[in-house]
């Protein structure tokens, strides 16, 4: 029996390590004598630093830099290989999992944190970034990240707006004459975990604004700034901003860079696993088990467990899925092609259960539905 475990983070819950750890305490207890493979893995969101330094040589590095509301956070980022390229995560700076859901503030929230990790970088003469956009507290169309590198935004009388994503819609002008020249140069890879664009009914703010905290008015108020400015962008640099797959991650960031620098867009599951050399591994394996905190519709934009599904049904393997909570219908997971659900929530009765106590429970749920897999 060899086994192959590749979850994501359950955000905010427990690392993609720890998922690992519990589901391989649940397989060896149905499979004393199973062969386990356990691999870290991200799709753009937390984690993603640690699961490309897993994968690649690399050294892993800690900055003092802003959080989505100003104050002061520690943030891992990577230098990998030779010192030239870097890995950075949105999640690490300005991220959802920084604070509890009750003090998610959308409005305030700026990715200026993440801006200081990519200005660290270039300044250290790196030209090649991957910034993983999963995962984010913002919805500032990546404003916050170019104030960082020296953009000035301008309100209508010409005094210089702290950009959040409150405010977007008070910048009448750009000055770029402060912007870190060397961005220009520098080859910005955004590993996403969806495809959704920057604005419309699967927009930045109507899809992810409500899970950042925003009410139905204010959900409404971030799309009214996130189109103001995104038409400011292109009315200043004659370049669509918000129209290509991707653009409405993380609050945007991606279409606020694009006027800036050398961008381009992959999914981030696809491309950690390639790096991970995941067909290689899936083809000499029995049983493939993933998961994350939530499985819903979203998961069909790219997301992990999406990643992990088609590359197993490509190796003709079996996954396996062990979620925080589900909230997928039965369309969603014909669609995925998972051969089970293991649904946390579920299992333990209550979503406050599950997330009091993870570990256990990743550990009973699996193990109960291992009993019927034949070994």
């Amino acid at each position: 029996m060899k086994v192959l475990l590749v979850p994501d983070s359950f955000k905010g819950t427990l690392s993609s390590g720890a998922v690992a750890e519990a589901m391989a305490r649940a397989v060896r207890d149905r499979f004393p004598g199973a062969e386990i493979t356990s691999l870290s893995f991200a799709d753009g969101g937390e984690g993603t630093v640690r699961a490309v330094l897993g994968a690649v040589p690399g050294k892993l590095r800690k900055s003092e830099v802003q959080n989505p509301w100003d104050e002061p956070v520690t943030a891992e980022w990577g230098v990998i290989e030779d010192g030239t390229r870097a890995v950075i995560e949105v999640a690490a700076a300005s991220g959802l999992c920084l604070v509890p859901p009750e003090e998610r503030r959308p409005l305030a929230a700026s990715t200026f944190g993440t801006g200081e990790l990519v200005r660290e970088a270039i300044e250290e003469g790196i030209r090649r970034v991957l910034l993983g956009l999963g995962g984010s507290a913002t919805v500032d169309c990546g404003a916050g990240l170019l104030q960082a590198l020296g953009m000035r935004f301008l309100d209508a009388g010409g005094e210089t707006v702290d950009v959040c994503g409150g405010n977007l819609a008070k910048v009448e002008a750009l000055d770029d004459s402060r912007l870190i020249p060397e961005l220009k140069e520098t080859e910005i890879l955004v590993a996403t975990d969806v495809d959704n664009l920057l604005l419309g009914p699967r927009g930045a703010a109507k899809v992810f604004g409500p899970q950042k905290g925003a009410t139905p008015a204010e959900v409404h108020y971030l799309e009214t700034g996130l189109t103001h400015f995104a038409n400011l962008l292109e009315e200043s640099f004659e370049i669509n901003v918000g129209g290509f797959p991707g653009s409405g991650a993380a609050g945007g960031i991606a279409a606020g860079l694009r006027p800036f620098s050398r961008l381009s867009v992959v999914s981030g599951g696809k491309f950690l696993a390639g790096l991970m050399r995941l067909p290689e591994k899936m083809a000499a394996v029995d049983l493939v088990i993933t998961g994350e905190g939530r499985l819903d519709r979203q998961t069909l934009g790219g997301k992990a467990i999406k990643v992990i599904a088609d590359l197993g049904r490509e190796a003709g393997k079996p996954v396996w899925a062990v979620v925080g909570g589900s909230e997928a219908g039965d369309e969603v997971k014909a669609a995925l092609g998972l051969g089970q659900v293991v649904d946390l929530t579920r299992v333990s009765g209550s979503k406050e259960e599950a997330m009091a106590r993870p570990e256990h429970w990743i550990f009973l749920g699996l193990r109960e539905a291992l009993a019927d897999f034949p070994g």
